[in-house]
């Protein structure tokens, strides 16, 4: 079994199963290692071009079981090379219980997300990639997640965050990018 990411097209057909590569320690209770960072390229509907879209879920963000070197920055690294111009995370990101208030635990977790993406900014990036993360929220069992589902424009020097939700608002984000 994996932790997989379903992408389907604007019809609802099947496109691709990516399975989460860096898993998390309760991922490692029943699901097993997928191959690889993925990325493919996707035809955007009532377009005549495609675009690079890379998949990822929540752990895979992160050095590899937190052992390998912080600086390699794998998942962002993988995906600069392949020249991404779209990456679909979905994460359950837990919240570390260490932050005055709501907004800077949020702004603290999307602040890592960009500096994990921050191969994706270098000088040598081609074209912007947008970084569109659905992150879970509330309180399950115990265990509270962070939220802060997000938009990040990420270009070479600065991200720029195009919208964000709070820890504790759930919604859909609406924003027409331009890749």
């Amino acid at each position: 079994m994996f932790n997989s990411q379903m992408v389907v097209d604007p019809e609802g057909n099947f496109v691709k199963s990516y399975k989460k590569h860096f898993l998390y320690e309760t991922d490692k209770t029943w699901a097993e290692e997928g191959p690889g960072f993925e990325a493919m390229d996707l035809k955007l509907p009532r377009a005549d071009r495609v675009i690079r879209v890379g998949n990822g879920i929540c752990m895979d963000i992160n050095n590899w079981e937190f052992k390998s070197d912080y600086a390699l920055k794998e998942f962002g690294t993988f995906h600069q090379a392949q020249g991404c111009q779209l990456i679909l995370f979905s994460s359950a990101w837990l919240d570390p219980n260490e932050y005055k208030n709501e907004k800077e635990l949020v702004m603290s977790t999307i602040n890592h997300w960009a500096d994990r993406l921050s191969p994706l900014m270098s000088e040598t990036t081609k074209q912007p990639c947008y970084f569109i993360c659905s992150n879970r929220i509330g309180v399950e069992l115990g265990t509270e997640y962070v939220g802060g589902s997000c938009v990040i424009k990420l270009r070479p020097g600065k991200p720029s965050l195009i919208q964000h939700l709070s820890k504790k608002e759930q919604g859909i984000i609406v924003q027409a990018l331009i890749v």
